[in-house]
């Protein structure tokens, strides 16, 4: 260098050396346009920082070390009495710990950090502890808490392992080179999944990885390097130089490149039966090959010449570019080695790639040998698999380039927004935005079409998702990609979003399609069984549910020998919960669903989509067994987790609310409902408009409650415009449809249409007595819908028999189907002269109900208005009996039958009888009425009901049974009846499917 370089490089050094590193390059480039004297530059600051900053970092640690408190057995940190000493290292002290305030036993291992953290660096430890805790990989030790000695010393609280380290297990059990491999692609999966969810470890090392009896590798102090920086600020000084990367040493920036690194140097280790021995010095030498380092007893040295040689020097290249871009992409290379394929590391050519394929397979190998004609054809699917390889190497790193210029055309730095965070939604319409960029690449296209298809899917905007699913489908079909297997796993994402949108035939045709083409191909693994799952989903829709249930158990079958096994388990029972809900089987639902519910929390974490769909199916299943407080407490919990998750103009929010309304109207709490029923449906508008599955359902729940608040104008509305689009959509004998077509039956029958209301009743009751067993919830509620219709039609016999034939079963059911019984067998009652009868049943209503909602809920001041009504009846017969018997006839009552309303029939007996003729009774109600001046006053949207004590004609009206109050004025009629209307029933509640077809 000549004295004029060294000048000016002299001159930029002394300029910038005291600011801050992050402007370095900054300045550097405002002072000279020069870059090589920029580079030399910057060499010259970070080997002079990092000199100084790694010369004190020992003295830092050992200060802290010093201070540091000496605890020991018997001390407690938190709920945790600390055991015997495990060890020490350059980040802390391990003691082995365990459970001390008898809430439940756990061993665990503390481990104590070294230094004490400023205010920023304590709110970074702890950012790093929820991350580190929400970890959860069979070969990685669990983070189950953390915290602070009284000293200010931060500690964690960690699953303990008992196992050898790496090194250790392979000195002592002697394994062979395949078991070696085998082993090691384990850690790799498990440092994969850590790098997924945006952790790296930073101090891979064997002495971090404990190897069980049963042969299991555990990764220790997953991200602990990370937590130390967090502490002390000088990353360097927790790695171990043996097995950091370069980078790592310079105290420049980590990340998964420095993992792929530190795990080249421990699988050359495992290879070679020997430590490379690496100092921090020799950061820039490059790591040895395994067949070098291996000495003249290695059983295998000669077999790591050439495949496992390029795979090692590869991912310990000194520059991070030069290393394999993820864990994954490590082992997978490693895996084609394992079955004989080309690895891409080697770039071998055609004789190395015949030569894989010939021992990959040596029996057709031997044929091609005496049929010479075979062999051009042979060496040209040689080709096509390497082509295919590389290809697919070239659409994933296209797909990674694509998705990071997403992030970088984010970056706030780069937008101006400052520190506003971006949501999902904003990250996924500008991927959307840019996805015309990529149309000369059809099959890059078409993979980022799949893939962001799937993410607008769990944010709850099925119909974006279902436009881009649909695409990729159609384009990794077509001639310039020819992709079927791909095709058939983005048509297995679109049953579920139709599914739920009650589009049931259009989500069988998507699922056999996928069956049809993964058939040709011949694929029968993780794809098929995913398929298999998704056409359970839209069987399940079409309520062919014996379909359904064994497609759902053949996908799990199909699983049962591939990974994640326990993880598509739990969404096939999810699925299954549902479908035992729908048939009826409300007992078994709840058990398949707390068990999907707990396989989810255990592999998904809880925050996450799969357990906020299984919680709100489970909160269904409940509310369906009249459980509706506990139903309310888990969906109020999904409101808050789907609001983290999805946002509030998500559809998935959108259910969440209309759920909630339809548990606050059944408990009574009807502007609570209201209100979160047309925030409902605000976000379904804003989002899909009106005309789909989600608004109708909402559009009938908002007619309940309407009814309820004794709008029947508006509830009519409701229901009308629900139950054209449901047989539009659905067809006359979906449930979905027979249960708005009850509804209103229901608002019908009340209001004297008897002959409109009459052949909806009977549809509903035909169809679900073909198709369900005598018991099932929808059946039942059909029997009593139609028994109603027999007592508005005067055939009062046919009606008790139908509500005897159903009584045996409402035990089983939910609260709410018997106190709808018992509304009608007081209804029954009343309608033939038995007003003693009818008060008992009206009574039994109200105690039960007081019982299930509590005695100031509405559903219970509904209820006392005809129970009062009854008692009034009942006392006034008694009067009239007396003045009877006394050869007395009050006024207004005649002395013959008169004819009752429309279709009522009385027997001869009857008519004989005017203490129990049907006109008699009326009259008496209708003179009581006049008399008493009674008035039934249900507030709308109110659960509260004035009540009032009054004595008249010499007897009292209590305030406990009669719900209403003095009128100002006589009232010319009171109607007898008070109507229980149920938000849903059983069979109409909302229906979501878990994602497993993306399992």
């Amino acid at each position: 260098m000549g004295e004029e370089r060294w000048r000016q490089l002299r001159d930029l050094f002394d300029a910038v050396c005291d600011l801050p590193p992050e402007t370095w390059d900054e300045e550097l480039a405002r002072r000279t346009r020069d870059p090589a004297l920029i580079r030399e530059t910057l060499e010259l600051l970070r080997s002079q920082t990092v000199a100084l900053e790694r010369a004190r970092a020992p003295l830092d640690g050992l200060l802290a070390r010093m201070a540091a408190p000496e605890l020991k057995p018997g001390d407690m940190l938190g709920p945790w009495r600390l055991g015997e000493r495990l060890g020490a290292g350059g980040m802390g002290v391990v003691y082995r710990a365990e459970r001390a305030d008898g809430l439940y036993e756990r061993k665990v291992a503390v481990k104590l950090l070294h230094g004490l953290p400023d205010a920023r660096s304590a709110e970074r430890l702890a950012a790093e502890r929820r991350i580190l805790a929400g970890l959860r990989h069979p070969n990685i030790a669990h983070l189950y808490d953390g915290g602070t000695t009284a000293a200010g010393f931060p500690y964690l609280v960690m699953e303990l392992v008992e196992g050898q380290p790496l090194d250790a297990w392979c000195r002592t059990r002697k394994p062979g080179l395949r078991e070696r491999l085998q082993l090691f692609l384990r850690i790799c999966r498990a440092v994969q999944a850590a790098h997924a969810h945006l952790v790296v470890h930073c101090d891979l090392k064997p002495g971090n990885v404990l190897v069980r009896a049963d042969g299991e590798p555990v990764l220790l102090d997953f991200g602990i390097a990370r937590l130390a920086d967090a502490v002390e600020g000088d990353r360097s000084a927790f790695c171990t130089p043996a097995y950091a990367a370069p980078e790592s040493l310079d105290g420049g920036p980590v990340g998964v490149a420095s993992d792929v690194f530190s795990l080249g140097v421990i699988l050359t280790e495992l290879l070679a039966c020997r430590t490379v021995g690496r100092q921090a010095g020799d950061r820039h030498v490059p790591v040895p090959p395994p067949s070098r380092l291996a000495g003249r007893d290695c059983p295998w040295r000669a077999r790591l010449r050439g495949d496992l040689d390029a795979i090692a020097a590869r991912a310990c290249a000194l520059a991070p570019d030069g290393r394999y871009g993820s864990v994954e992409a490590f082992a997978d290379d490693l895996q084609r080695h394992l079955e004989c394929r080309p690895v891409l590391a080697r770039q071998g050519g055609a004789l190395y790639r015949l030569s894989r394929a010939l021992r990959r397979h040596w029996q057709a190998a031997a044929v091609t040998t005496l049929v010479v004609g075979l062999v051009a054809g042979f060496v040209w699917r040689l080709g096509e698999a390497r082509d295919r390889a590389e290809r697919e190497a070239r659409v994933a790193e296209q797909v990674g380039q694509f998705m990071l210029g997403v992030f970088e055309a984010s970056d706030p730095r780069r937008t101006g927004r400052g520190g506003d965070e971006v949501s999902v939604r904003e990250l996924l319409d500008a991927g959307a935005a840019r996805i015309a960029a990529l149309a000369d690449t059809p099959e890059v296209h078409a993979r980022v079409q799949q893939l962001m298809g799937q993410a607008y899917a769990n944010i709850g905007q099925p119909a974006r998702a279902e436009q881009l699913l649909r695409e990729a489908a159609g384009a990794l079909q077509s001639p310039q990609v020819r992709q079927p297997v791909r095709a058939a796993a983005a048509l297995n994402d679109l049953p579920t979003l139709l599914a739920n949108e009650g589009r049931g035939r259009e989500a069988e045709e998507a699922a056999r399609r996928s069956l049809a083409l993964l058939e040709a191909a011949g694929e029968q693994g993780v794809v098929a069984a995913r398929a298999w799952n998704s056409l359970g989903l839209a069987l399940v829709e079409l309520e062919r549910l014996d379909e359904a249930e064994a497609a759902f158990r053949r996908s799990l079958e199909m699983r049962r020998d591939l990974p994640d096994y326990g993880r598509h388990r739990s969404r096939i029972l999810h699925n299954l919960g549902l479908l035992y809900r729908q048939r009826g089987d409300l007992q078994r639902s709840e058990a398949v669903l707390r068990e999907a519910l707990a396989g989810k929390l255990e592999f998904d974490g809880e925050h996450s989509y799969e357990v906020w769909i299984t919680r709100h199916t489970l909160a269904v299943a409940l509310t369906s067994r009249g459980r509706l407080r506990e139903a309310r407490a888990l969906q109020q919990a999904n409101l808050e987790l789907g609001l983290h998750l999805f946002g509030e103009a998500s559809t998935n929010t959108a259910l969440t609310y209309g759920e909630l309304a339809s548990l606050t109207q059944d408990l009574g709490e009807l502007e609570t409902a209201a209100r979160h029923c047309r925030r409902a449906m605000a976000i379904v508008v804003a989002a899909q408009g009106e005309d789909n599955a989600i608004y109708m359902r909402l559009l009938g729940n908002l007619g309940t409650l309407e009814e309820w608040r004794g709008d029947t104008a508006r509830a009519g509305e409701a229901y009308r415009r629900t139950l054209e689009f449901r047989r539009r959509t659905l067809g006359e004998d979906h449930s979905g449809t027979l249960t708005t077509a009850g509804n209103l039956a229901r608002l019908l029958m009340r209001a004297g249409r008897l002959d409109e209301a009459g052949p909806l009743v009977a549809h509903a009751l035909r169809v679900h007595s073909a198709r369900l067993e005598q018991g099932a919830p929808a059946r039942v509620w059909a029997q009593m819908s139609w028994a109603e219709w027999l007592l508005h039609s005067g055939r009062h016999d046919a009606a008790r028999a139908m509500l005897e034939e159903v009584a045996p079963h409402l035990p089983e059911l939910a609260p709410y189907y018997t106190l709808r019984h018992l509304e009608l067998q007081a209804e029954h009652a009343r309608a033939r002269g038995r007003v003693a009868e009818a008060a008992v049943a009206w009574r039994r209503a109200v105690e039960m109900a007081e019982a299930e909602y509590g005695p100031d809920a509405f559903m219970v001041a509904r209820l006392r208005v005809p129970l009062a009504e009854a008692l009034l009846a009942a006392r006034r017969l008694e009067r009239l009996e007396s003045r009877l018997r006394a050869g007395k006839r009050p006024a207004g009552l005649a002395p013959q039958r008169e004819a009752g309303g429309p279709g009522c029939r009385q027997t001869s007996s009857e008519a004989r009888s005017p203490l129990v003729s049907s006109h008699a009774l009326r009259s008496a109600a209708r003179f009581l009425a006049s008399s008493m001046s009674i008035r039934a006053w249900v507030c709308s949207g109110s659960s509260t009901v004035s009540c009032t004590r009054r004595r008249v004609s010499g007897w009292m009206v209590d305030s406990r049974s009669c719900c209403g109050f003095i009128s100002p004025r006589p009232l010319k009629r009171v109607t007898l009846t008070c109507p229980l209307i149920f938000s849903r029933s059983i069979f109409s509640s909302s229906r979501r499917f878990s994602s497993s077809s993306r399992a």
